[in-house]
């Protein structure tokens, strides 16, 4: 089972938005995550960008008692690219600097913490799910350590990174 190889889920990021906290700094280009799961729970400050099916990009907001999950690159491995991963970018947009006045005049941390990610055990092995054997893209994906995928797929995101420099 996937869960029991889930190596650790606390892996947050944050942002202090007394320093960053202006219209149009980026927090975090254009990107998709090299994890299993990223999760977002509600925020008052937003700024975090995706992009869906249509290629629109649209900003997203969590309302309270939700979680947005989002399936990453080691799932969509683990599909055969049935499950494709997102792109996402962390923004701030007015949005957010109108919720950071209403933060300070109500005396709220103006702290970000905005996800926490889940990744496979880096010692497990990535193999296709038994459903997804079959699959046209297979021979594309041939068992792999966890660890040694997340390393390729993190290079493979910084050099995307500079490029868009």
């Amino acid at each position: 089972m996937i869960l029991a190889r889930i190596s650790h889920f606390l892996a947050p990021i944050g942002c202090d938005l007394r320093i960053f906290g202006h219209e149009g700094i980026v927090l975090n280009k254009y990107h998709y995550d090299p994890n299993f799961l990223t999760i977002q729970g509600p925020s008052r400050l937003h700024g975090h960008n995706v992009w869906v099916k249509n290629r629109r990009k649209i900003e997203v907001t969590v309302p309270d008692g939700c979680l947005l999950i989002q399936h990453r690159r080691q799932l969509e491995w683990l599909t055969a690219e049935n499950i494709k991963v997102g792109f996402h970018e962390i923004v701030l947009s007015k949005n957010t600097t109108e919720a950071i006045k209403l933060a300070r005049e109500q005396t709220w941390s103006l702290w970000s913490v905005s996800m926490l990610f889940a990744q496979i055990a880096p010692n497990a092995i990535l193999e296709l799910l038994d459903y997804f054997i079959d699959s046209t893209l297979a021979y594309q994906y041939p068992p792999i350590r966890a660890g040694e995928y997340f390393e390729q797929q993190i290079n493979d995101v910084t050099n995307m990174c500079r490029g868009l420099l």
